[in-house]
């Protein structure tokens, strides 16, 4: 049989690959990637959990017992660590989270009936209009990249403009000063000159701090750059729809993070809603975006990206895998009466993993089962 693997149901995987950045470190208490690390698949179908798990910062495990249809994860230490992944409680030894229908990272946790498979395989590139290719790297050996992130808003970002156009007016009637580094970019950390990349601080230097924007709590806003996870795809099998009408089309995924010392709470590894900030960016080795912006001028730009609703932020694609595509990549024949016919086998049947097959060459003719697992075909003039 074909795929005999794979129904009509467990044939139906649904995917979702992440953003490029994790959420940037804002606040006390959370997890950070240079420790041990729990990252936890939440699969809901219903509309009613998803409005209440969007509303939740933090949850326990029997919130996820609650909500989530499926769960599984990766756990352990990451970013090419040498550090054995079954060091970490409810952890395997191939980095993934210990899931029963009943139990969660080796806790039995009250009310949960979990359903299907989940894996989750980082992504080759970290640039989110890429098709993700995955790795089959396991969690220990992924490799992390670094992240920008600037808290200032853009009422902060005009603030610092018009500061810093009255600052230069004043410069100019002073005589013999030099012109500040990266020119009017240079004096609010935005020039090439600039040391802030990574404390956060871009704004204190020069004029002794004329252009520092403190926020109430005493921290300075401004860039910084901190590590993040790379960009992975979440995979679920074995999760159908409930019955009833209050269900997605297609499911939503919450992507939640713990750790030893926070042992069975879990926080949220994305920030949904940025508000007037932008999002973090991926950045290379020396602090420069991955993907290229277009230059402009040197002011900032106010517009900022457009809101994405948070059910279609979550949602997840079904990617079928009981099919199978055929292109061929080359002319099928000359115009006129033509059978066609599609012929899938096994790699294992042939030598040299199909080196000997060249485009256009000529094959046994029907039947085909002597060599085709599956097949079809058309005909026509």
């Amino acid at each position: 049989p074909f795929w005999r693997a794979q129904t009509s149901t467990s044939g139906h995987t649904y995917v979702h690959d992440t953003d490029s950045c994790t959420r940037p470190p804002e606040k006390e208490g959370q997890i950070k990637l240079d420790s041990d690390l729990y990252v936890l698949a939440c699969l809901v179908w219903r509309p009613s959990a998803f409005a209440e798990l969007e509303g939740l910062d933090e949850l326990d495990d029997s919130d996820v017992a609650s909500f989530c249809q499926s769960a599984g994860g990766v756990c352990g230490w990451t970013c090419d660590s040498v550090l054995s992944p079954e060091l970490l409680e409810g952890c395997t030894a191939q980095s993934s989270i210990e899931m029963t229908r009943t139990s969660l990272a080796g806790r039995e946790v009250p009310g949960a009936d979990f359903v299907g498979e989940v894996q989750l395989k980082q992504c080759v590139s970290n640039v989110k209009s890429e098709h993700c290719e995955t790795s089959m790297e396991s969690f220990r050996q992924w490799t992390c990249h670094n992240c920008l992130w600037d808290d200032r808003t853009e009422d902060d970002m005009r603030r610092l403009q018009s500061r810093s156009i009255n600052a230069t007016r004043r410069l100019q009637g002073i005589g013999g000063l030099p012109a500040p580094p990266g020119g009017l970019g240079g004096l609010f950390g935005g020039g090439e000159e600039s040391s802030s990349s990574s404390t956060g601080g871009g704004l204190g230097g020069g004029l002794g701090g004329l252009f520092d924007e403190t926020q109430t709590d005493g921290k300075t806003k401004g860039p910084m750059i901190y590590t993040s996870l790379p960009r992975f795809r979440v995979s679920v099998s074995g999760s159908t729809a409930p019955a009833g009408t209050d269900v997605f089309s297609q499911p939503r995924v919450f992507l939640l993070q713990s750790s030893r010392s926070k042992r069975g709470m879990w926080q949220k590894l994305y920030k949904d809603n940025y508000g007037k900030r932008q999002p973090p960016e991926p950045v290379d080795e020396s602090g420069k975006p991955i993907v290229k912006k277009v230059e402009t001028n040197d002011y900032y730009d106010e517009e900022i990206p457009p809101l994405q609703d948070p059910a279609s932020k979550h949602g997840m694609k079904l990617a079928q895998q009981n099919r199978l595509e055929i292109d061929p990549g080359w002319c099928y024949g000359r115009q006129g009466p033509l059978y066609l016919v599609a012929c899938a086998v096994n790699s294992t049947l042939y030598e040299g993993s199909f080196s000997r097959f060249k485009p256009g060459q000529q094959a046994a003719p029907p039947p085909f089962n002597d060599r085709c697992v599956a097949g079809s075909g058309s005909c026509a003039y």
